[in-house]
């Protein structure tokens, strides 16, 4: 499956390190997903809600399925959320540009989460209608 069909397959949509700031890429990456009619929660523990939505404190306070995590985050704080993100039964994780360690992959892969090493934006991009 490529990089777009990953995006297109998944409808729930968890963006991890979510931000208040537009200018920032987990809140682009969330409206961007949202323009795409995906249902997005952003989670990231310093916001209780961004622009009327809610945030969440971490991925296991979601109280729904998600298809895809999206990591917006270090690979020093997203390497201790992949036990949850594995818990939480998501299969799939999607490693934003800076998000990625050789320590972070390794663990991901013993975890058999699926990884995907892209930029959400320029898939989306690259392949406007």
């Amino acid at each position: 499956m490529n990089d777009l069909e990953v995006l297109n397959n998944s409808t729930k949509v968890a963006v991890i390190g979510m931000n208040a700031d537009p200018k920032k890429y987990a809140n682009k990456i969330y409206r961007k997903l949202k323009e795409h009619d995906k249902t997005v929660f952003g989670v990231n523990p310093n916001y209780s809600e961004i622009d009327g939505d809610p945030i969440y404190t971490t991925i296991n306070d979601i109280n729904d399925t998600v298809d895809l995590a999206v990591m917006v985050v270090a690979p020093k704080h997203g390497i201790n959320m992949l036990e949850d993100i594995k818990a939480k039964g998501i299969n799939k994780l999607w490693l934003q540009p800076g998000t990625i360690s050789d320590e972070l992959i390794a663990k991901a892969h013993d975890l058999e989460l699926e990884t995907i090493e892209s930029c959400v934006l320029k898939v989306y991009y690259d392949n406007a209608q």
